[in-house]
């Protein structure tokens, strides 16, 4: 069923994706506080003296104004809501990944205003980030690594839990015992975890920490070394709300690493 028709004015939001459209408009996929992720014409917003053009760029605070009708809507108006964030390089690309996220996560004309707040605050930790690091050069680029990757890490637990598909970590799943830092589980999205000591087959499962676990619970990032289990754990997590493709950001992220040299520990 289309949604009604709508009018909203000024509403707080981001681009997440743009492409061309005709010969002079752009189709722009926005995420906003109040209306969630919609589909809009800028018209005229390609031509080269277009107001419009300079401030649709992804990771740039927006005030939107719309007029929808059916399933895509048409921009009316479009203002600063602040300056673009400091992104470049590797953090640059983590923010391209929370966009292609929410883009096959989220539901058009869904509202998700904890999400919105979330993505907004990841952005706001990615490009503080930068600044902090800005003077640090290849010295810090393993710590870069690890904090890039715990922004990253958080949004998706928390992507998760503002769509309703919430982690059960409380307790080992088959038993109701606590879990121990020092087991190894595996880890069900929909059960949550049990001990490999109950699983079948169980050496040729890899499992994850119970410290990873844990960390995971209580929001602590403070070991580095949870973050490859943390990364997988959520990777399988976020596997069956994708729709069996893989995101390109984060096959590209990967590939970053690599060429870097940094490919273990804090994959992103």
């Amino acid at each position: 069923m289309s949604p009604p028709v709508d009018r909203p004015e000024l509403e707080a939001g981001y681009v997440l994706h743009q492409r061309a459209y005709r010969d002079s408009s752009l189709i722009v996929d926005v995420f906003t506080r109040e209306a969630g992720r919609l589909a809009l014409v800028a018209r005229g917003a390609r031509r080269p003296r277009a107001r419009q053009r300079a401030l649709l760029q992804a990771f740039r605070p927006l005030r939107l104004s719309w007029r929808l009708g059916g399933e895509m809507g048409t921009l009316t108006a479009v203002e600063s809501d602040g300056q673009a964030l400091n992104l470049s390089g590797e953090r640059l690309l983590s923010a391209f990944y929370l966009n292609e996220l929410i883009l096959r996560l989220a539901g058009r004309h869904d509202p998700h205003p904890v999400l919105y707040d979330t993505y907004s605050s990841a952005l706001s930790a990615l490009s503080r980030h930068a600044e902090d690091n800005s003077d640090e050069g290849a010295l810090g680029s393993r710590n870069e690594a690890s904090l890039t990757a715990v922004i990253l890490r958080r949004f998706e637990r928390e992507a998760l839990e503002c769509l309703g598909y919430g982690l059960p970590l409380d307790d080992n799943c088959v038993d109701g015992s606590p879990i121990r830092a020092e087991g190894r589980y595996r880890f069900d999205a929909q059960a949550g975890a049990y001990s490999l000591a109950d699983a079948h087959n169980r050496d040729q499962e890899r499992g994850v920490s119970g410290r990873a676990l844990l960390a995971l619970m209580h929001d602590d990032w403070s070991d580095p070394s949870v973050l490859p289990d943390i990364r997988r754990l959520l990777a399988a997590a976020l596997s069956p709300h994708l729709g069996g493709r893989p995101l390109k950001t984060a096959r590209v992220l990967r590939d970053l690493r690599r060429r870097q040299g940094r490919s273990g520990e804090n994959e992103s």
